[in-house]
C-alpha cells in the first residue's frame, strides 16, 4: 500500500489547534490531529485527504483506538 506522507506534519497541528479551539482535552486534541493526520496519507497530495470537521470526527468513530501507555521513567 502506497502512503503519501507530505503534509502530514501540517494535518496534525491544524487538527490540534482546530480541536484545542473546539474546547477539546490536550488527550482529544492529540486524538483529532492523529486522525488528520491518518486522513492525509491515505490520498495522493497534500490536500486531497484532508476532511471536514464532521469528517474526521465520523473516521474516529469509524475506527478502532489505540491506548497508549507512556513507561514511566526511573
Amino acid at each position: 500500500m502506497f502512503s503519501w506522507t507530505e503534509e502530514a506534519g501540517d494535518a496534525f497541528v491544524s487538527g490540534f489547534l482546530t480541536a484545542l479551539g473546539k474546547g477539546f482535552s490536550h488527550e482529544e486534541c492529540m486524538l483529532f490531529a492523529t486522525a488528520c493526520s491518518a486522513q492525509v496519507i491515505q490520498k495522493v497530495g497534500a490536500t486531497t485527504g484532508m476532511e471536514n470537521f464532521r469528517e474526521i470526527v465520523r473516521f474516529m468513530e469509524e475506527n478502532e483506538r489505540v491506548e497508549v501507555y507512556r513507561k514511566e521513567r526511573h
